[in-house]
């Protein structure tokens, strides 16, 4: 389980699933909100859905502690512009049948896309003067 400072809360989700970019993968479909510049959360959160179409309670339960353990174990990998995002992970219909290397490259690449689609940290006065001196 991600820690609670890790998880979505309510408003933040609706906000984030109502403005967000959505990346898709055969498996997930990502959709990353990025925060603003006032919000002091150091770390991506994030949210994990998968929907009642897809099977019973147990079934739908089990692919999302899947999907978490693999993103929790992958966030040492997270490219420092990921962390003033929040994500929503959407499992698709053949995310239930996937096996565990599926999910992390599918999650890996998904990751890899947003760091891609996210603008870079924009550089401060100090370090200007310091890149202009050198």
């Amino acid at each position: 389980m991600l820690p609670r400072s890790q998880r979505l809360k309510t408003a933040a989700f609706a906000q984030a699933f109502n403005q967000n970019r959505v990346l898709r993968h055969p498996l997930l479909q990502l959709r990353v909100h990025q925060r603003c510049a006032a919000n002091q959360a150091t770390l991506p959160r994030a949210a994990f859905v998968v929907a009642k179409k897809l099977g019973k309670a147990t079934l739908r339960n089990r692919t999302r502690r899947r999907i978490r353990e693999r993103y929790r174990l992958n966030q040492i990998r997270f490219n420092p512009r990921l962390r003033e995002c929040d994500f929503i992970f959407l499992a698709t219909s053949e995310a239930v049948t996937a096996d565990i290397p599926q999910l992390d490259e599918a999650i890996n690449q998904l990751l890899r896309r947003a760091v891609a689609m996210t603008p870079q940290a924009s550089i401060t006065p100090d370090k200007a003067t310091a890149a202009t001196e050198a």
